[in-house]
């Protein structure tokens, strides 16, 4: 290797000096060390006589080095949100000697396409947010990420002469309003992809591993053009399920020689534009049914074996990724076992991230895959309404104790549906990932620095009822379960009629026990936003920690009121706690502008001309049923409105009756118009108090802070 191939990983080193204030040293990198294994992410520190030698057997691998070198012999940390760099005015360069081998070749995250607030979804971030991003990954040791955030504007890079681009102001042709459907680019789509090439471009540069999506790859968050549709008339797949069932969204019919052709050119554009074609990722026909169990079966068997058939005449040897998640939802365990008797372990992996789901009977133990054939432990952690704290770490641990030491396990990663969402997570993932310690006790030190052992509390006090989240007791959506959360109220209550109540009343009974938290937590709470000079990283994880504690709050008055309607001997409910607790959501919010659409679009706006469309369709992408979360203009114009609504009903509910659903959704509607007739603007915080002071106030309510008076 020459000189110039060390370029970047000296830029990293020499510009961390910098930051520190240190005296320059000299150093050295190399691919040669007999500890290191060649090809491999291992890497080696060696420093004395005043100068340090970085080894690995990769690229990335020398990125790694220099960042352990700082954290381990400089006492610097990092986090998604920033670094925490002491000054220091000398580099230790003498006396070290450290290797660190990997097990686990596939370590990192995914990136989803949903839209709604900049920190948590991808989609929202330009250039310099990604060049962070990427560094945070190799700072923590990461080695694999992925884009599935759309297709961008790959249609129109393999069909140039048939898809156009689509305009740049006003709606896609195929956006459906009010939706997670309406895709229509807040900025141009040419910009998507120019951004899409930078982005991968300065990934590859320095070693990290991006798959190559291929197969059906028709979904929500990637139509079909209307344009290609009209030209091609591709006949679809027969689904039994009513899902997808816009022409846009439906798979073509693979059992069409033409149709496998056309998805696989869609890769090939991919590969030829932005990616390598070292690495490839295949969902198959996820979230659908095809007939009969034995039918569907079938069906996405023959899928799967065409296209891997197409992959392996033009990439013989390059690994396979095939994605879990429709294993989990709409196989069974001994359909599973039947696939992978028809893959080669050799270039095949199975990529699940679905075992933080508390599913015992479905699940990669139950598949077979430990011990037996090539797989990635992947964490799902979450749906879109849910960027808050709530995870079950001992769930994770009992899942991955069994395969610590599986020499088929080749990796660990996050699918989520938020990014940055959880920093406890993402430095569980990092440690376990790379076969290190870890605890929440260090994470703190490392994080809050003088305020660790205050944050170590707060993170603890609710240990048990962050742990009761809706992918393990169930979903957030009202119409598959209990609500979890209070995003879809009216429809929640409106529903109510037609469950079965006994069933109803048993799973409330359940949450609302474990749901329980220390009414001391919002007091310790607003003691820390009190201290002056707050740090930034405790400023956003304490507001963190009090949303996701005040859902707990929420949710257990949930619990309640639906026990009393639907308990043997009903109660008369009432909604003024549930009123009450939504509202202070919202007091919440209103001093945290990460929560804000309107900042969203704002800092989107900084890339470029927004679409006249935009703050339609961002309002519909974070709005409808399915993506509901914490956000401030929501609060306000939705949650709190529909809170009201419920408190006056139930006022005038008598015991034993249920609500009415044709008054309740008659109300939502016109709530739901309202919100969509007002710009985003018209919401703006009125900044007229701090963090400390909606904290303490928070401490001081009845039924929040203090016992219910």
């Amino acid at each position: 290797m020459k000189n110039e191939d060390f370029r970047l990983p000296r830029q990293t080193f020499e510009e961390l000096v910098r930051r520190l204030g240190a005296k320059p040293v000299l150093v050295e990198f190399t691919f040669d060390d007999h500890d290191v294994r060649i090809g491999t992410d291992d890497f080696s520190i060696t420093a004395g006589q005043g100068k340090i030698l970085f080894a690995s057997g990769n690229i990335r691998g020398l990125f790694y080095a220099v960042y352990e070198y700082f954290e381990r012999f400089c006492s610097c940390r990092w986090f998604w949100d920033g670094d925490i760099l002491p000054e220091r005015k000398i580099l230790p360069t003498e006396n070290i000697r450290y290797v660190k081998k990997f097990r686990m070749p596939y370590r990192g995250l995914r990136y989803f396409a949903h839209r709604s607030l900049y920190r948590f979804q991808a989609e929202h971030w330009d250039f310099d947010d990604w060049k962070k991003e990427i560094n945070f990954l190799l700072k923590k040791h990461f080695s694999f990420f992925m884009l599935r955030t759309g297709q961008d504007d790959i249609f129109q890079k393999t069909f140039p002469d048939i898809v156009p681009y689509p305009p740049a102001d006003g709606p896609a042709p195929e956006a459906e309003e009010r939706s997670y459907n309406d895709r229509t680019e807040l900025l141009s789509l040419e910009y998507r992809g120019e951004l899409r090439k930078k982005v991968l471009d300065y990934a590859f540069e320095r070693g990290l591993m991006h798959p190559e999506d291929m197969g059906p790859m028709t979904h929500w968050y990637s139509h079909t053009p209307r344009a290609f549709l009209d030209h091609f008339k591709p006949k679809f797949m027969v689904q039994s399920s009513d899902n997808y069932a816009r022409r846009e969204l439906q798979v073509w019919d693979c059992f069409e020689e033409a149709n496998i052709e056309r998805y696989m050119e869609l890769t090939r554009a991919h590969i030829r534009h932005y990616g390598k074609g070292e690495l490839f990722h295949i969902i198959g026909l996820a979230e659908r049914v095809f007939g009969s169990p034995e039918e569907n079966l079938e069906t996405k068997i023959r899928v799967l074996r065409s296209f891997i058939r197409k992959l392996r005449e033009e990439y013989p040897h390059a690994p396979l990724l095939i994605a879990s998640w429709d294993f989990m939802f709409r196989w069974k365990a001994p359909e599973v076992r039947r696939l992978l008797a028809e893959l080669d372990p050799v270039n095949t992996l199975i990529l699940d991230y679905t075992t933080d789901s508390d599913s015992r009977s479905n699940n990669f133990l139950s598949w077979g895959l430990p011990h037996h054939f090539p797989w990635i432990f992947g964490i799902f952690q979450a749906y879109e309404p849910q960027n808050d704290l709530f995870f079950d770490f001992d769930r994770a641990d009992e899942m991955f104790a069994p395969v610590r030491d599986d020499p088929q396990c080749r990796g660990m990663v996050i699918w989520s549906e938020n990014s940055h969402s959880n920093p406890l997570l993402l430095e569980y993932l990092a440690k376990k990932s790379a076969d290190e310690p870890f605890s929440r006790e260090q994470f703190c030190r490392d994080r809050y620095g003088r305020l660790a052992g205050p944050m170590d509390e707060l993170w603890q006090l609710p240990r048990t009822a962050f742990a009761c989240n809706s992918w393990v007791f169930g979903t957030e959506r009202p119409y598959q379960g209990i609500c979890c959360n209070h995003f879809n109220l009216l429809d929640y209550f409106a529903c109510m009629r037609r469950r079965k109540p006994a069933e109803l009343f048993s799973e409330c009974a359940r949450k609302y026990e474990l749901l329980d938290l220390p009414d001391s937590f919002f007091g310790k709470a607003a003691a820390i936003a009190s201290v002056p000079n707050l740090p930034e990283m405790v400023r956003r994880d304490l507001a963190d920690l009090v949303r996701s504690a005040l859902m707990c709050r929420i949710t257990r008055e949930l619990c309640r009121q639906t026990m009393k309607i639907t308990g043997r001997h009903p109660e008369k409910p009432d909604g003024i706690l549930l009123h009450r607790l939504i509202a202070a959501m919202g007091d919440l919010l209103a001093v945290s502008p990460e929560f804000s659409l309107n900042v969203t679009l704002e800092r989107t706006a900084r890339a470029g001309k927004l679409n006249s469309h935009a703050d339609m369709t961002l309002k519909g992408n974070a709005e409808n049923g399915y993506c509901r979360s914490y956000i401030y203009e929501l609060y306000r114009a939705v949650y709190e409105p529909e809170a009201a609504c419920l408190q006056e009903h139930l006022d005038g509910l008598e015991a034993g009756a249920f609500p009415d659903p044709e008054y309740l959704n008659g109300q939502a509607k016109k709530i739901r118009d309202s919100f969509y007739e007002t710009p985003l603007a018209a919401w703006r915080p009125d900044g007229t108090h701090s963090p400390a002071e909606v904290l303490h106030k928070l401490a001081e309510t009845p039924g929040i802070g203090l016992p219910p008076g």
